[in-house]
This record gives structure tokens, C-alpha cells and sequence, in this order.
């Protein structure tokens, strides 16, 4: 359908945002998986891990290939529905906005 001149459904805004929330962390969670064992490892003098790819190398090594999903499912769970009020609350905005 053609909705050129016309304002974006409010059901298709929501679906485009807790779509592309859900797009977005499909394309980088491991590495924010990554990026989180890093901060989270102790203060220490001698750091726990070298850089990020020996991060990398070290959750592969022990957890396997599922350690880079871990805590998958609920950061999905929360994008979509956020993804989506944002999306919404955009066009709701743009509505209202005078042109």
C-alpha cells in the first residue's frame, strides 16, 4: 500500500520499532557480551583479559559458542517494546507538531 501524503498507521510505527530493536541487537550482542565481561572483570593490576579479543577467545573457550548469547532473551524481550514506544512517540510527535 501507498502511503505517500498520508501518515504512517500507529500499528506500523510500533511494528517497525520492535522490529528494528530487535534487528539491532541480532547484529551486535556478542559483542556487547564482549564489552560487558570486560567492565565487569575485577580491578585488578594485572587485567583479566588483554583486549577485547582475547575476551572474545576466553568466553568461546568457556562457555562455548552459547556464551556469546547469554542474557539474549530478556534484552530482546525489553527492546521490542521500547524500540516500539519510541517509534510510536515519534510519529505521535509529528502529528502534533505544526508544519
Amino acid at each position: 500500500e501507498d502511503f505517500k501524503g498520508k501518515p504512517l498507521p500507529l500499528s506500523a510505527a510500533i511494528l517497525a520499532g520492535g522490529l528494528t530493536g530487535f534487528c539491532y541487537w541480532l547484529s551486535c550482542y556478542p559483542m556487547d557480551v564482549i564489552k560487558n565481561r570486560i567492565q565487569a572483570a575485577p580491578d585488578s593490576r594485572v587485567p583479566l583479559y588483554r583486549n577485547w579479543r582475547h575476551a572474545a577467545q576466553h568466553i568461546r573457550r568457556t562457555d562455548g559458542w552459547r556464551g556469546f548469547a547469554v542474557g539474549f532473551v530478556p534484552c530482546v524481550l525489553r527492546a521490542f517494546p521500547a524500540n516500539a514506544a519510541a517509534f510510536l512517540g515519534f510519529e505521535l510527535a509529528m502529528r502534533l507538531l505544526p508544519e
